[in-house]
C-alpha cells in the first residue's frame, strides 16, 4: 500500500521534472517506527488485522459446517412431517370407514349394535379402573377389579369345560338310550313269542 503510493508520487514527479528516468519498483526494508507509542499502535494494528482474518476464517469454517447440518435437519423434519401427515390421514380414513360400517350396522340393528358397543367399551375401560368405596366415617377403601377380572376369566373357563363335559355326557346318554331301546325291543319280541304260543295252543 505504501510502496504503491510512493511509486505513483515519484513517477508523477519525474514526469513533471522531465528527468528521463522511470521508477521500476519500490521496496521498504527494515522499517522502524520513530517512537514507542507509534510502535505500540503499529503492533496493535497488525494484531487487529490478524484477529480479523482469524475471525473471518473461523466464521467461514463454522458456516460451512453448520449450513449442511441445518439443511440435513430441515430435510429430516420435512420427512417426519410428511410421514406423520400420511399416518394421520390413513388413521382418519380408517376411522371414517369403521364409523360408516358401524352406522350401517346400527341402521339395521340399533339395539344389538348399542349393546355390543357398550360391552366393548366396558371391556376396554374396566380393567384399568379403580373403584373406591367411602363409608360413613369417610374412610376410602379401594376395590380392586383384578379379582373380578380373574373370577370372570375363571368362570368363563369353567363354563367352557362344563359345556364340553355336557356335550360328552349328552353323547354318552344318546349311546345308552340306543342300546336300551334295542334291548327293550328284543325283550318285547321275546315276550310276544309266548303269547303267540299260548294263542296257538288255545
Amino acid at each position: 500500500m505504501i510502496q504503491s503510493e510512493i511509486k505513483e508520487k515519484l513517477t508523477n514527479r519525474m514526469i513533471a521534472e522531465d528527468i528521463g528516468l522511470s521508477v521500476v519498483n519500490i521496496t521498504i526494508q527494515d522499517a522502524f517506527p520513530p517512537t514507542d507509542e507509534v510502535l505500540s499502535a503499529f503492533k496493535n494494528v497488525e494484531n487487529a488485522k490478524q484477529g480479523k482474518e482469524t475471525a473471518i476464517n473461523n466464521a467461514n469454517k463454522d458456516r460451512n459446517e453448520k449450513i449442511p447440518q441445518a439443511e440435513a435437519e430441515c430435510d429430516q423434519i420435512i420427512k417426519n412431517a410428511e410421514a406423520e401427515k400420511e399416518a394421520r390421514i390413513n388413521e382418519a380414513q380408517g376411522q371414517v370407514a369403521r364409523f360408516e360400517q358401524m352406522y350401517t350396522e346400527y341402521s339395521k340393528y340399533p339395539l344389538i349394535t348399542k349393546q355390543r358397543m357398550f360391552y366393548e367399551t366396558m371391556e376396554d375401560v374396566l380393567p384399568s379402573m379403580k373403584v373406591y368405596i367411602v363409608d360413613e366415617s369417610g374412610t376410602q377403601k379401594m376395590l380392586p377389579l383384578d379379582s373380578f377380572t380373574s373370577a370372570m376369566q375363571s368362570s368363563a373357563a369353567g363354563a367352557g369345560i362344563s359345556d364340553g363335559t355336557a356335550s360328552k355326557n349328552s353323547g354318552a346318554s344318546g349311546n345308552s338310550s340306543t342300546s336300551g331301546s334295542g334291548s327293550a325291543s328284543g325283550t318285547s319280541g321275546s315276550a310276544g313269542v309266548p303269547d303267540n304260543t299260548e294263542g296257538g295252543n288255545q
